[in-house]
């Protein structure tokens, strides 16, 4: 027996898109997909855009946005950037936890380098020892341009983290200034890395309460690939 699989970006989304794709091989009228994951069942709505697949990952349910970030000073020496390119630092999640940076510039993005001795003292205790740095406008409609390490998880740089920015636009929605009913970002990442990954994310409020958060973008793919599965394997 014979199983076929086939490897997109970017995980969730991505496995979304790639179940459309194998029933849909041209056309693509838009589908709604429910995966049962262990946050509980994820909505993805797929649909064909620019000759492409494009899925939008939907979540429910409360920001988790704890105090306790380290200061500017700290996560500056986590990144080897200079204190005042660190506009702000904050905790926040929507399942995984991550400490954001917001940095004065594209380059100040680019320029960091990972300290792991400070990162080690700084983050690898803390509530969220993930950390996901950009820059960019944080009003509605913004474009951010962003890079993501996790040394906790053993990944060196992540070319497009969608439970970032699903938390980041979740976040900075929640705050009181940001009264409409809906709140968009745009975010670059993986530049640096040479996978460069367009992420779209968004929030929803409804009586000053964000109720839920949307993250998705433009699939590729990447490769496919064939293997035997044994009949021994399948007994049940």
């Amino acid at each position: 027996m014979k199983y076929q699989f086939h490897i997109v970006d970017v995980f969730t989304v991505g496995t979304a898109c790639a179940l459309v794709r194998e029933q849909r091989e041209r056309h693509c009228d838009p589908i709604r997909l429910i995966l049962m994951e262990n946050v509980g069942p994820v909505t993805v709505d797929v649909a064909q855009r620019n000759g492409a697949l494009h899925g939008m990952l939907t979540l429910s349910g409360k920001i988790d946005a704890p105090t306790g970030a380290p200061s500017a000073t700290d996560l500056a020496a986590v990144l080897s950037i200079d204190p005042a390119q660190v506009s702000q630092v904050f905790f926040a999640g929507v399942g995984l936890p991550f400490c954001f940076a917001q940095l004065s510039s594209n380059e100040a993005v680019d320029r960091a380098t990972i300290n792991r001795a400070n990162w080690a003292k700084t983050l690898s205790r803390a509530w969220a020892p993930t950390v996901f740095f950009f820059a960019g406008n944080l009003q509605d409609g913004g474009n951010l341009y962003a890079r993501m390490w996790a040394p906790a998880l053993g990944m060196e740089e992540d070319p497009a983290t969608g439970s970032a920015c699903a938390a980041l636009v979740g976040a900075v929605a929640s705050k009181s200034e940001f009264g409409g009913m809906a709140y968009r970002l745009s975010i670059q990442q993986g530049v640096s890395i040479g996978r460069r990954s367009e992420i779209e994310a968004e929030a929803h409020k409804r009586d000053g309460i964000v109720t839920s958060v949307s993250v998705g973008g433009a699939t590729a793919y990447i490769a496919s690939g064939e293997f035997d599965v044994p009949p021994s394997a399948l007994a049940p």
